[in-house]
């Protein structure tokens, strides 16, 4: 399975996720279905986003070709989106965003309008969204004289090397006007995982399992595989590099 499958230090392989998910959907079963349970389809549509949004990546034969695949992940956006609000705006057991201890990032979900001034407030002045699913509130950040930097990258995909840099060098922007950015995707666990790994390597010149651990102190909901995805092994290595050759010359 290549990447695909997690080390048993990383977490659970596809597989193993799977598996993990059907137990749990056969214990909540009789939830579901329970005549008394008024509130079942709900529970049944949350159910569903959690499967789509659990802590494992499938294969790429689950998806099939890599077009139907981002369609299949469009139409379940807002499943999975719901889902993120329920843990996060309802049961608050994950938060929104993480503001990075001496950094200039806050690291989390996707935002809405209303979010805005509070970030805002938080002294943002950049944003860099990581969804291909979703735009923005653009006419929410033009009021706030806030910047949008949209990379758009399809879901459970890490985001180029390219995108990384583009990131890096926004980030470094705001920060030297004084500013700092929001990373988004739409859950805050891996597309914007993967760029803030990256720049913590680039600033603090971890390795990606020390970046990975750092990050997991901040946030501890993203995806435990992201030391393991080939862009960060890349990015790595393209840093390394260039400290041989400074080191060199």
């Amino acid at each position: 399975m290549g990447t695909w499958r997690r080390n048993h230090e990383g977490g659970l392989g596809w597989f193993e996720g799977i598996l993990q998910i059907c137990q749990c959907i056969s214990k909540l079963a009789f939830v579901i279905y329970s005549p008394s349970n008024n509130n079942r389809w709900i529970i049944s549509l949350l159910l569903s986003s959690a499967v789509i949004h659990a802590d494992c990546e499938l294969p790429p034969i689950f998806f099939g070709v890599i077009r139907v695949r981002a369609k299949i992940i469009r139409l379940l956006f807002i499943p999975t989106l719901l889902w993120n609000v329920f843990l996060g705006r309802l049961l608050k057991v994950r938060h929104w965003w993480d503001a990075l201890t001496e950094e200039p990032i806050l690291l989390g979900a996707l935002p809405f309008s209303r979010d805005v001034p509070h970030l805002q407030a938080e002294g943002v002045t950049g944003v860099i969204n990581m969804c291909i699913e979703y735009p923005g509130p653009k006419i929410a950040y033009e009021k706030a004289g806030i910047e949008q930097l949209w990379l758009p990258t399809v879901d459970f995909t890490p985001p180029t090397m390219g995108d990384i840099q583009q990131a890096i060098n926004f980030i470094e922007r705001h920060e030297k006007g004084g500013g700092k950015v929001y990373v988004h995707c739409k859950a805050g666990r891996g597309r914007s995982a993967t760029v803030v790994l990256c720049w913590t390597m680039y600033r603090r010149g971890f390795t990606p399992e020390e970046a990975a651990v750092w990050l997991a102190r901040q946030r501890p909901h993203i995806n435990r595989d992201l030391a393991e995805r080939p862009v960060v092994r890349g990015f790595h290595q393209t840093l390394s590099a260039g400290e041989k050759s400074s080191r060199d010359n």
